[in-house]
């Protein structure tokens, strides 16, 4: 998953958590934190990865004496993440979507 892409789910699945925790809607808190738990999962299961370049690739040919590009393929390439002292970051944002799932039930001692 990329960087960019992951920080965006993680960005929204807080704000969605934190709208429906204040405005007192568990449903919209449940959405947003599985959103957390499906970002920290999808880092788990795979890598973070950024972008690191761009390779270009040109293949040219010879028509009557003149050289032409006849095919340019652009290859993008990427790199892996690492996080400090190796944390595993996609387990902690799993843990912390799954805390917030909790969190936006409602305490077991509350009875309405």
């Amino acid at each position: 998953m990329l960087l960019s892409v992951f920080a965006a789910l993680t960005t929204l699945g807080l704000a969605l958590w934190l709208l429906g925790y204040l405005q007192e809607m568990p449903g919209v808190a449940a959405v947003g934190s599985i959103i957390v738990i499906g970002a920290g999962a999808t880092v788990v299961l795979g890598s973070l990865e950024v972008e690191a370049g761009q390779e270009i690739a040109k293949q040219y040919a010879t028509i009557n004496n003149t050289t032409v590009n006849n095919a340019t393929s652009v290859q993008t390439q990427y790199r892996s993440v690492s996080t400090p002292q190796q944390l595993q970051l996609g387990g902690l944002i799993t843990v912390v979507g799954g805390l917030l799932f909790l969190r936006g039930l409602g305490d077991p001692g509350e009875v309405e």
